[in-house]
């Protein structure tokens, strides 16, 4: 009796803890999925995968610069084509929420290396950081993830890719 008694409580305490994971993976705060779409940009970055970078982009995105979607593209694909081993570190993270729009606030580094710089000879290709205080994101949820709409504080020219 004592033993179907503690396989019912290991039983019991098992769906418990697996009703948990279930609700902690279906119950994403909005903050959490802002963080999930920035993390794939960073991941796609570092990789150099521009589809995967582009995919956490609005169709609808703009910015203070003019640029629109085939634009912040064709600067996704020069920029991961002249820098290789991209390395990226958000600072300082501030989210806000308010209804289907976020507002994500950091601070960024990133460090690679310039491609155009490698050579058969075996010398040392240069190695690049760029610091940027005061990033400005602004997200729209849509179908339950966040899409990034428009950036401010970014400009590609500050790494050597005009647009």
């Amino acid at each position: 009796m004592i033993r179907s008694k503690k396989i019912l409580f290991f039983l019991a305490a098992a769906l418990l803890f697996a009703a948990y994971l279930v609700y902690d993976h279906l119950s994403d705060s909005p903050e959490k999925r802002v963080k999930k779409c920035m993390n794939q940009a960073i991941e796609s970055v570092e990789k150099g995968d521009v589809m995967g970078l582009m995919s956490i982009v609005s169709r609808d995105y703009h910015d203070t610069l003019g640029l629109d979607f085939a634009a912040v593209s064709g600067i996704a694909v020069r920029t991961l084509t002249k820098y290789k081993d991209i390395k990226v570190k958000i600072i300082n993270l501030k989210i806000e929420i308010s209804g289907q729009n976020a507002i994500a606030t950091f601070s960024a580094r990133a460090d690679a290396t310039d491609a155009t710089t490698i050579r058969p000879d075996g010398s040392l290709p240069e190695r690049l950081s760029y610091y940027k205080e005061q990033v400005v994101v602004r997200f729209k949820s849509s179908d339950g993830r966040y899409l990034v709409e428009e950036t401010a504080g970014v400009n590609p020219n500050e790494w050597g890719i005009g647009f």
